[in-house]
């Protein structure tokens, strides 16, 4: 995060410190083993997998800001042969709206999912919020943004990075199967390299 957007804010530059790397990568270190996700929410792994977290629009940071992205993406999905979509609603209202489409290839599970492995098995992910889209990225699957409001320092990083893409037409995306990742993001930070970068801070302020 630039201190020039924390500056305001009072804090002093001596009193901040980094480490290269997103927190996502602490709790997602350790192996995703749940394998069945995809028999649980009886989906077809031949197909592209599309997971979607709609966006927040419940929230007060969120409040009156329409996101046409995210209702022309589903349009642009609805019933396409070769895609399964697991959408993710936060909230009752966002369910019955999906619902309402009556699309034969949209998945709505009736409870809550282990979110890490149902990124793991998914082709392509695209959320209107953060943490979903820095974990996906962290697990190595595609993830495009369709956040409506300010973008975040981080997920700004990330976009230049090219690990996120934001989303500004539901036909730039590329509906194909992914490729298998060699090497993820969770052996870049891990729990013993943040304890020592802990250790070292706690030096540098003593």
């Amino acid at each position: 995060i630039p201190f020039a957007k924390i500056k305001k804010y009072g804090i002093k530059r001596n009193r901040v410190f980094g480490y290269e790397g997103l927190k996502e990568q602490m709790y997602l270190n350790d192996p995703i083993h749940r394998e069945k996700i995809h028999e649980f929410l009886n989906i077809n792994m031949e197909k592209v997998i599309v997971t979607i977290r709609p966006p927040a629009d419940m929230a007060h940071y969120h409040y009156a800001k329409e996101n046409e992205i995210y209702d022309q993406l589903l349009r642009f999905l609805k019933d396409r042969d070769n895609v399964q979509c697991v959408i993710l609603p936060r909230s009752g209202e966002q369910r019955k709206d999906i619902q309402k489409m009556q699309a034969a290839n949209f998945i709505i599970p009736e409870a809550a999912v282990d979110g890490p492995s149902l990124l793991k098995i998914s082709d392509i992910v695209v959320s209107a919020g953060g943490t979903m889209n820095r974990e996906s990225i962290v697990i190595g699957t595609p993830t495009y943004t369709i956040f409506a409001l300010k973008m975040g320092s981080i997920d700004e990083q990330l976009i230049r990075y090219g690990l996120l893409k934001q989303l500004t037409s539901p036909s730039d995306i590329k509906l194909q199967k992914k490729k298998p990742q060699e090497e993820y993001l969770t052996n870049a930070l891990t729990p013993s390299r943040m304890v020592d970068r802990l250790l070292e801070i706690h030096r540098e302020v003593t």
